[in-house]
């Protein structure tokens, strides 16, 4: 009498472990677009909590607040600081405001367990950065010498302004005034002031991934503190290596500045010794203090009304720079 078979052949078992491969490859790539999805919403929910924390602080002031106050290497008061540290109150972050030595620096040791710490809503899930977030900073206001400050990242940035070369360069015929964003430097805008109006007016963009520098995905490394740069640089000649300004939350280096930047991501400034014209892409080239995320297609922004947008890759530097002036007198070309 012949024994029934228990369990699998070899064949049978391949042809199990075949399928279930199969159906994990099918799967994978819906998982991740459902993590990216919830990623984005997150992404976006942050950026509609700094923009409702800088409108209720100029209902409470009069005024939105400027890039920053003081002067690095500040002796006596006003102190250098960066406007975050007014909105940590508006998002729940009263504790780590009572904790900043006002009476310092942000780079003094005694804020140094400030700027360490982490805040989830100046972060987007979606970012990769390689390393840990800094400044390689000046430290007394001059040009050198330069040196590490470490601090909690921040993957956003207020729209400050738009370069009078992409003034000229498009014809918009702005300077001075007219060429700045909402939160900017100089003096501190009332709500009145945005005459293009709330909801045409950007507060906030993703600049994801400072003080590392990418460019189309493509991180440009550089060794430190010793090494030859890689090019291209960004556009602060005084800066020997590629590291962006602004990627830490408490740092008084805010505020992008668009100029528009070449579809490979390269930037300079043909008046440098870059000798590389500014470009037409406004979204996703290059973290060199223009709009970047790690979204596919494109970043999100927040506008003065509090509502949030995604601005896709193929958006114009035209209509960028319309949304970035808050008394520009554009007409919304799209």
């Amino acid at each position: 009498m012949k024994r029934e078979k228990n369990g699998f052949t070899l064949i049978e078992l391949l042809v199990v472990i075949a399928i279930i491969a199969i159906l994990i490859g099918l799967l994978l790539p819906a998982v991740q677009k459902v993590r990216e999805a919830a990623n984005k919403t997150t992404c976006m929910n942050n950026l509609k909590q700094m923009a409702l924390a800088a409108a209720n602080l100029e209902t409470s002031t009069g005024f939105y607040p400027v890039n920053s106050t003081g002067t690095l290497g500040a002796t006596a008061s006003p102190f250098s600081a960066g406007y975050v540290i007014e909105f940590l109150p508006y998002i729940e972050q009263d504790n780590l405001f009572n904790l900043y030595d006002r009476n310092a620096n942000w780079n003094a040791p005694s804020n140094e367990a400030v700027r360490m710490t982490k805040v989830k809503t100046f972060v987007c899930p979606s970012t990769v950065r390689p390393g840990e977030a800094f400044e390689y900073t000046t430290v007394n206001g001059s040009s050198q010498p330069r040196a590490l400050v470490y601090g909690a990242p921040i993957d956003y940035a207020n729209t400050s302004a738009i370069s009078a070369g992409l003034s000229t360069r498009l014809s918009l015929g702005l300077s001075g005034e007219s060429l700045r964003g909402v939160i900017s430097s100089g003096a501190p805008t009332p709500a009145a002031g945005i005459t293009d109006g709330l909801s045409n007016t950007i507060l906030f963009a993703e600049c994801a991934g400072r003080p590392y520098l990418y460019q189309r995905r493509r991180l440009i490394a550089s060794p430190l503190p010793n090494g030859t740069p890689p090019t291209p640089k960004t556009w602060s000649t005084s800066n020997p290596y590629p590291f962006i300004t602004g990627g830490t939350w408490a740092s008084s280096l805010k505020g992008m500045g668009i100029d528009g930047t070449t579809f490979d991501g390269i930037s300079g400034d043909s008046s440098s010794a870059f000798g590389v014209s500014w470009g037409d892409c406004a979204i996703n080239c290059t973290t060199d203090n223009e709009v970047y995320s790690f979204h596919s297609g494109g970043a999100n922004v927040a506008m003065a009304d509090g509502s949030v947008r995604f601005l896709r890759e193929s958006t114009s530097i035209y209509l960028l720079a319309a949304l970035v002036t808050r008394a520009g007198g554009e007409v919304n070309p799209e």
